[in-house]
């Protein structure tokens, strides 16, 4: 190894050497992050269970849309919670279909007022509805699409949005899985609003979902055999 060879790997060594330093001491100087711990939070007034949240740009609220009960019935109430504050609330308004098992699509309809809209669903005497529904809250109103009924009578298994359109797809009715996907515009005229889309791969339901850069992903979910649910680890994507 000649002189210059040795020049060139030292310099190299103390810059690796250096990097590592300023990396440990940086790292080192984030005792927020090293000391960061789940914190307890203000309690729900409610203990739902397979329900849905969403956080509304208008008022800067989570809204709930009801949910299930430990006795196995529903309750339609909706509550909202300030991040701000902690405090939660109730609105004093319900679903006109009070259902479970359901995910919230966050939408703007074509008089520019922001909706949350729930897809069929469980209801309270444990049958799926098709009944879409729709929750403002800025006015703090319900309403139904009741031209526009979910194609499906079943409970969702995933909901997405992209484009200002619902992607909705897979679901499980206790029967048997699905694989369909719908799309809704709410910005159609009503009748018209639902389109059909491409179908899963896999049928199944309680999928995670997520959108980045205009491709819908449908994560994981359980499919079924006729006689259990089964988890899955496949991953599919849909180029909206």
């Amino acid at each position: 190894m000649n002189e210059r060879t040795r020049r060139i790997r030292r310099a190299g060594l103390a810059f690796l050497a250096l990097a590592a330093l300023s990396a440990t001491l940086g790292h080192a100087g984030t005792s927020a992050e090293l000391a960061a711990v789940w914190q307890a939070a203000t309690d729900a007034p409610f203990a739902f269970t397979r329900f849905d949240s969403e956080f509304s740009l208008e008022t800067g609220l989570v809204y709930f849309l009801g949910g299930r009960l430990a006795d196995g019935g529903t309750d339609g109430t909706i509550w909202s919670f300030d991040p701000v504050t902690g405090d939660y609330a109730n609105t004093g308004v319900t679903l006109p279909v009070p259902i479970s098992n359901y995910e919230i699509a966050r939408l703007i309809d074509a008089n520019g007022d922001e909706v949350l809209v729930v897809f069929g669903g469980r209801t309270a005497a444990g049958t799926v509805t098709t009944t879409v529904q729709g929750y403002f809250p800025v006015a703090n109103t319900t309403t139904t699409f009741a031209s526009d009924p979910y194609p499906l009578a079943t409970s969702p298994g995933g909901v997405a949005v992209a484009g200002n359109k619902a992607y909705v797809f897979g679901g499980f009715d206790a029967v048997v899985a699905l694989s369909a996907t719908h799309i809704f515009d709410i910005t159609a005229a009503a009748g018209a609003r639902w389109t059909i889309g491409p179908s899963l791969a896999l049928a199944r339901s309680y999928i995670a979902t997520a959108v980045v850069d205009g491709f819908v992903y449908a994560i994981g979910g359980d499919s079924w055999d006729g006689a259990a649910l089964h988890a899955v680890s496949i991953v599919e994507r849909l180029d909206t």
